[in-house]
């Protein structure tokens, strides 16, 4: 396999290799699929917010191969008016190389967040999922505050 390179991409260019299909549903099982919208909707959203200059997508891949993506989202977080970046998705393939992809996506996206002047960067993963067990052992670099709960309301 050749080696895994991650780069700043348009979310349509990455989300219409067929391969990001394959992504996207494993990061919905993940998350019991509780906020999974058409693949037509997720491209259009990251466009409009990519946009307006509120969102960044990041693609690795190994040749030509798409390995895995992130969107990274800036915002001001209320009340404090701090500048943050959060890692609205995070995908990366269940084969081998999964970790140093994991984290050369996380890399760029820490590493866009502090060019847009923001004082942190949030993720956040499903429970026992491999990216937490990734972040666990970036424990050293990342503090889990808070546990995130999802609820369907329709």
């Amino acid at each position: 396999m050749s080696e895994v390179r991650v780069w700043r991409s348009r979310a349509a260019e990455i989300l219409n290799d067929p391969s990001s299909a394959v992504l996207f549903a494993q990061d919905a099982s993940k998350c019991g699929g509780a906020l999974s919208g058409s693949m037509a909707d997720v491209v259009a959203v990251y466009e409009a917010m990519e946009g307006s200059g509120t969102a960044q997508c990041f693609a690795a891949r190994a040749g030509d191969e798409l390995m895995g993506l992130a969107v990274v989202v800036r915002e001001r977080l209320p009340p404090h008016g701090v500048r943050a970046a959060v890692v609205d998705r995070l995908a990366v393939k269940h084969e081998a190389g999964r970790s140093r992809t994991f984290e050369l996506l996380m890399a760029a996206a820490e590493e866009y967040a502090r060019e847009c002047g923001c004082a942190a960067i949030y993720y956040s993963v499903p429970a026992g999922s491999p990216q937490a067990q990734m972040m666990f052992l970036s424990s050293d670099r990342y503090t889990n505050t808070n546990h995130v709960f999802v609820g369907r309301l329709g």
